[in-house]
């Protein structure tokens, strides 16, 4: 319902009739807040894109202020629609207050009511209600949050001043693509992120200096060559166009920043880039869980193990809710070699979705490196089922098969894993992993340095991945490793 008060920004026109109100000011201070979904009081379904928007832009200000911590958005929408007391919600975000809030959209006009909450006291300490249309909506939005930054007393350093006074108009269509994009990007499968690139085409199409869309478009294309959908000679080079567009027109989005350290890391191999354009991002943003996520993975990748750990608490402390960021905790154990603490860590992600591959994944690793091996088994076949047979699911699981001597088994997965190639990509790096298990090491070998050359997000792991430590000593694999400028 936070989206609301993103829309009241948008709308942000004082007509006769809005509400200001502001009640007992005595109250602690707020030094973290959540946005709730913003509630569609449309008849029209399809306007859950447009008002999702408005709740992720709100946010999106909110979050570039320094002294506030502010919840992402996927521990955020877990509560859309929830009808638990707001206090409840704080205490399991641990947030010291919440904006709640509902809109009704009708063609270019829109109604918004925004309320902040502080949780500890269960106390309405302001709310709002703005009319007005689409067309000023970023100068809205900066509006929305600087009114809630100056009801919390929370302080503006000079840079937050900066961002929230640099607006633009924008053209009303292709805001409209922009959030129907963002909408179908956060579904994140193969389908929904081809239409994410289309509904983002739309928007710079219609306004060439949209810098958002630009970064809307590489961050899709990056998850479509990350998790395989395409080969990466495919995706991150498109990635790596829209993003350097994104920044021309606006260098201070920390996702744009976030977006080409992705590229430079996985595909480029830029490390040095890669870590500058991460701290660029975070310092631009502190509150982007995503660039701590990212940049413990980097730090991960590098054998930086205890900042890595760090990073990754911070990004948890900011998306609480997130699967994949809480999943991603234990695999952060796993290649630090702590693989007690990589279990409980991934139980405790199975806990939260038993559903969720990658938790199943990262547990199953974990559970083969102790020697658990029909435990990871049973992790991989699980999460191999509900990912549909994805190739990084089947190449665990044959490697697992392999080691626990049920070689038949292995070789029926790999001969699956080798045949979908001819029905999409396969990476060499998820074959070098299936023959590993059978302890084929010259094949394997084999497959990496195709890897290598097919520019394998994954190849990145090499230097830390807990599989490959019997080809440590083979020099084949140390020239690998010095081929992606990598030795640890």
């Amino acid at each position: 319902m936070i989206a609301g008060f993103v829309l009241l920004a948008l709308i942000g026109i004082n007509l006769p009739g809005i509400r200001d109100t502001v009640r007992n000011r005595t109250f602690s201070p707020i030094w973290s807040l959540a946005v709730l979904p913003l509630a569609n009081l449309s008849e029209d379904r399809d306007q859950d894109y447009f008002v999702d928007g408005m709740s992720d832009a709100l946010r999106q200000y909110l979050q570039g202020i320094r002294s506030l911590r502010v919840i992402s958005r996927t521990s955020s929408m877990h509560y859309r629609g929830s009808a638990k007391p707001l206090p409840d919600i704080a205490r399991e975000l641990n947030v010291d207050a919440v904006v709640d809030g509902s809109v009704l959209r009708s063609g270019n006009r829109v109604r918004i009511n925004v309320e902040l909450v502080h949780a500890g006291m269960d106390r309405h300490l302001w709310s709002n209600s703005y009319e007005g249309d689409l067309r000023d909506v970023f100068a809205l939005q900066a509006d929305v949050a600087r009114r809630i930054a100056g009801e919390i007393r929370v302080t503006l350093a000079p840079p937050d001043l900066a961002r929230l006074a640099r607006v633009r108009a924008t053209n009303p269509e292709a805001y409209q693509a922009y959030s129907k994009g963002r909408f179908y990007w956060n579904k994140r499968t193969a389908q929904d992120l081809q239409r994410a690139i289309g509904f983002f085409q739309q928007a710079v199409d219609k306004d060439p200096d949209y810098a958002l869309a630009y970064d809307g478009l590489a961050d899709s294309w990056l998850p479509l060559g990350w998790y395989g959908y395409l080969s990466p000679s495919a995706a991150f080079p498109q990635a790596k166009v829209a993003v350097i567009k994104a920044l021309s027109l606006d260098d201070s989005l920390a996702e744009a920043h976030t977006s080409l350290a992705f590229v430079n890391l996985y595909y480029d191999r830029d490390w040095a880039g890669a870590e500058r354009e991460f701290r660029r991002a975070i310092d631009l943003n502190p509150n982007y869980a995503n660039g701590h996520h990212w940049y413990a993975e980097f730090l991960s990748l590098v054998g930086r193990h205890t900042e890595t750990i760090a990073e990754s608490q911070r990004a948890r402390e900011l998306d609480p809710l997130s699967n994949i960021i809480d999943a991603w905790v234990s695999s952060r154990y796993f290649f630090a070699r702590q693989y007690d603490k990589a279990i409980e860590e991934g139980r405790n992600a199975v806990e939260m979705d038993p559903s969720f591959g990658p938790a199943l994944l990262v547990l199953g690793q974990a559970y083969e490196q102790k020697g658990m091996l029909e435990e990871a088994i049973a992790e991989f076949e699980r999460a191999s089922s509900l990912a549909g047979g994805g190739s990084i699911y089947a190449a665990s699981l044959a490697h697992a098969l392999g080691l626990a001597g049920r070689r038949s088994e292995a070789l029926k997965v790999m001969e699956d894993l080798s045949n979908g190639a001819g029905r999409g990509f396969v990476s060499s790096y998820d074959l070098a992993i299936a023959r590993l298990g059978l302890g084929d090491k010259d094949k394997a070998l084999e497959l990496l340095s195709a890897a290598v050359q097919e520019r394998s997000p994954r190849v990145a792991f090499l230097a830390v991945e807990p599989r490959f430590g019997g080809l440590s000593g083979d020099p084949r694999f140390s020239a690998l490793l010095r081929s992606i400028g990598l030795q640890l």
